[in-house]
């Protein structure tokens, strides 16, 4: 297989392995037909990422649904209803308290190409994260939150109509167990012979390796009362020793034979939870004569897994490596972190992609990035840079936190004028450090060089070449064991511009 292409579940054979998507986050996967829908929160204005399946194994991206939003979107909650798509999503407004703030929906016609609608408030000012829609056994519509919460909606779903209150129980988790704590949260809700299941999250999801889980619970009423399933709790890590790490946050799912059905959920791969942030795992699950579901015991989530039956598979393989000189825009799959000017800074010609610059360093720069798609790494570009320019290469996390997106986490390699600059920045601290290396003994040409930059595990080096074959490392390496959900990409600050040619990606694990 070739080394930069995105991280495939199937093996080929009848089986997958997982993660089905390595990187993502709290999943929402809607059966629409035959087909899948996925999607996630969002870390900056480009979010809520749309995948696609046939068979629930192999996803092929599509878009971000969310385009030009300032905060960060979380755990979405993707429906249809009618001839409509939602995407409901909670914003925290207020700082230290990140699970208060507002509920947001988008909507579009067409979930296959979009567009969606501006994000509107559904519910300002709630004390509640990870909204869940359903329709009521009285055909009106709510919203599941977490916090045990609920609310009625307008019938065009847009708006609520009542203020929330607490109608759901949190499932008792046993004192022996090390958890963040109870942390109820992420609802998912569906309607199956008559009772209408409700899937939750409890214990957290940074805390412990053994904090997050999956939680069933169930009711003939929307409004309650609720009884918990006897396989309590259905997902949960027991061990630090596992390979999967607070496995939580599940979506139960029809499979394309519409009779096995799934769970869909989260987990961190052990030791990486920081750096590789959630990825999505498919189990099938088996329902008992009383009608309470569970996995099935005959499988484990890290060893190979009998594909579902009945599916189609989609193109999901795409190559992270970019040459920038055969196309005429960015691919999907880059993240610029300031979308309202990045048509106006980027352009491609036979030469590679040109970049603008903007700000005065990497840290303000509004790198171009994309989600990694493996633990370890390396990036490489051929870059040419104008004189004033400050352009390369950098991984990190640049939309910053979920209250101020201006506070990335950065660290990198770039050129300015005859000197190689390395940077490094850790947000909490709003640290910027600048290490030179002179361009004494003239060992590349001008402003022309190539750049790499190396992850092993979470320790990132720097390196530069004078022609793309011999390297020679700048011993100055970053551990970045916590910075959440790293990306990697390429940047441009100061007064000029860079062209980047050959941007390879080479996986390493």
């Amino acid at each position: 297989m070739l080394r930069d292409l995105r991280q495939q579940a199937d093996l080929g054979n009848g089986m997958y392995k997982n993660p089905v998507i390595f990187t993502g986050g709290d999943n929402s996967t809607l059966k629409d037909g035959d087909d899948y829908y996925m999607t996630f929160g969002m870390g900056g204005p480009c979010g809520c990422a749309i995948y696609h399946s046939r068979d629930l194994v192999n996803w092929e991206f599509l878009y971000y649904a969310v385009t030009n939003f300032t905060g960060r979107l979380w755990a979405p909650d993707l429906i249809k209803y009618g001839d409509t798509y939602y995407i409901y999503a909670f914003l925290a407004t207020e700082d230290p308290h990140w699970n208060y703030g507002d509920v947001y929906v988008t909507t579009t016609k067409d979930i296959k190409h979009g567009p969606w609608t501006e994000p509107t408030v559904v519910y300002k000012n709630i004390p509640s994260i990870d909204p869940g829609h359903v329709v009521g056994e009285d055909g009106k519509r709510y919203i599941f939150m977490s916090q045990n919460m609920y609310f009625p909606l307008s019938d065009d779903g847009l708006k609520a109509t009542g203020h929330y209150k607490i109608i759901y129980p949190d499932w008792p988790i046993p004192d022996e167990w090390d958890v963040e704590g109870m942390c109820t949260e992420g609802p998912k809700l569906l309607w199956k012979d008559g009772w209408l299941y409700l899937t939750t999250a409890q214990g957290g999801t940074l805390g412990p390796p053994t904090s997050h889980m999956v939680v069933s619970l169930r009711s003939r009423s929307v409004h309650g009362p609720w009884e918990f399933s006897p396989y309590n709790a259905i997902k949960h890590t027991d061990s630090r020793d596992e390979y999967w790490w607070s496995k939580g946050h599940g979506t139960l799912v029809l499979g394309p034979d519409n009779e096995q059905w799934y769970l869909l959920y989260g987990g961190f791969p052990r030791g990486h939870r920081a750096t590789c942030g959630k990825a999505t795992l498919l189990e099938p699950v088996i329902w008992d004569e009383d009608g309470w579901w569970r996995v099935d015991p005959r499988y484990k989530e890290d060893e190979p897994i009998p594909m579902p039956k009945g599916g189609e598979k989609v193109n999901s393989e795409y190559h992270l490596s970019d040459d920038f000189t055969k196309e005429t825009e960015l691919r999907p799959h880059w993240m610029p972190s300031d979308t309202t000017t990045v048509k106006e800074r980027v352009s491609f010609d036979k030469d590679g992609l040109t970049l603008i610059g903007t700000g005065s360093h990497l840290m303000d720069s509004h790198p171009i990035m994309m989600q990694r798609q493996h633990i370890s790494q390396e990036i490489t570009v051929e870059l040419f840079s104008e004189y004033h320019a400050i352009s390369g290469i950098c991984f990190g996390t640049p939309f910053g936190n979920y209250m101020n997106p201006d506070l990335g986490t950065l660290c990198g390699i770039a050129v300015e004028q005859d000197i190689i600059k390395v940077y490094n920045n850790n947000a909490r601290w709003m640290q910027v450090r600048e290490h030179y290396v002179k361009n004494e003994k003239a060992d590349w040409s001008g402003n022309h060089i190539w750049l790499k930059l190396k992850n092993d595990k979470d320790i990132i080096s720097p390196w530069y070449s004078y022609d793309g074959v011999n390297w020679k490392k700048i011993n100055m390496c970053f551990y970045v064991n916590d910075w959440f959900g790293l990306k990697c990409g390429f940047f441009c600050a100061g007064h000029g511009s860079a062209t980047f040619k050959s941007f390879t990606y080479n996986a390493l694990d």
